[in-house]
């Protein structure tokens, strides 16, 4: 066994200990380096990812209101309507874009036939279909902005105002589900009413909504007076209670009912999908509601390109679709 002088040992210490401190100086180095890169990357990817998602949330609303802007004013011909607007659309988003170092460019992808019907509520019939054999496509309810515009509801002496949508292959309540509204001195009330094939599968939810001068009910897009109702939307337990939901069993067709009319002042606009076989057997009772083409919804493809990141993907709009 050798033998150390008090020398050696110091000279070995000393070399031991500068060993060491290289060691965690290149750790330190790496474990920094590591947190730089990854903070980097981080800003860099929320900053980019912060502005593309602002520039899709605007183009989303902007497209929304061309298909209803085409929808309203164009009947013959809307789907040439809103390509004229998609192109204005997207002409100021580049611009109010380019201003802030980015490019967002929008263009039109395709889009889905619908039919758009309107009319007073109260059609001289107290019971009746508005419209039968609407065939839900993949990715969409088959109905979206069906609204009231309302100064007259029932105030609760009366039966309410009933909204029902039903599947085709069964009858009665068997399938359906259905919105009574009526409005007392404590506002609008909303109760839905869901039911399965089985009692088990029985669902009811309520809400109270204050009034307005003319209330709008937004039955699709679940809001009452621009307030959520929870009768119409997702209840605070999480059930489904949005507009049709549960009705289908054995096949992809419904229709959409307006039971307890008469007396209730008003109108209403809804449009629906349209795959060549449709039934709208409420314009043969009355004159008084109309219907035309429409645009049920669309997919626009949408590019953002910013400082930090590029954003390409297709997105689909259907303004006042159920979120189901």
């Amino acid at each position: 066994m050798a033998h150390l002088s008090d020398d050696q040992r110091g000279q070995l210490l000393l070399v031991a200990g500068l060993a060491l401190a290289f060691v965690f100086i290149g750790l330190a180095l790496v474990v920094n380096s590591a947190i730089f890169t990854e903070n980097l990357a981080s800003r860099g990817e929320t900053a980019g990812s912060d502005g593309a998602l602002a520039a899709r949330a605007s183009v989303e609303a902007n497209v929304g209101e061309a298909v209803e802007r085409a929808n309203y004013y164009n009947e013959s011909a809307p789907a040439d309507a809103f390509k004229q607007s998609l192109r204005n659309v997207s002409t100021q988003t580049e611009y109010l874009s380019a201003t802030s170092g980015s490019l967002v460019n929008v263009t039109y992808v395709d889009h889905r036939e619908g039919e758009r019907i309107n009319g007073s509520i109260d059609q001289g019939d107290d019971n009746y279909t508005v419209v039968s054999d609407v065939e839900r496509a993949p990715g969409a309810n088959g109905t979206r902005g069906l609204a009231f515009n309302s100064s007259g509801l029932p105030d609760g002496s009366d039966p309410p105002l009933v909204v029902k949508v039903n599947d085709t292959s069964f009858v009665g309540d068997e399938r359906s589900w259905r919105a009574r509204i009526w409005e007392n001195s404590s506002g609008v009330q909303v109760r839905t009413i869901r039911n399965g094939t089985t009692p088990s599968e029985n669902r009811t939810e309520h809400c109270s909504v204050p009034s307005a001068a003319e209330n709008r009910i937004q039955v699709t897009g679940g809001l009452v007076n621009d307030q959520p109702c929870d009768a119409l939307r997702w209840t605070a337990s999480g059930t489904n209670f949005w507009f049709g939901n549960g009705v289908l069993a054995s096949n992809d067709e419904y229709a959409i009912h307006f039971e307890n009319t008469n007396g209730v002042t008003g109108e209403f606009e809804v449009v629906v999908h349209d795959d060549g076989g449709l039934s709208l057997p409420l314009l043969s009772l009355s004159g008084d509601a109309t219907s035309g083409d429409a645009i049920y919804d669309t997919s626009v493809r949408f590019v953002y390109d910013g400082p930090d990141v590029r954003y390409n993907t297709t997105v689909r709009v259907a303004p006042g679709e159920p979120d189901v």
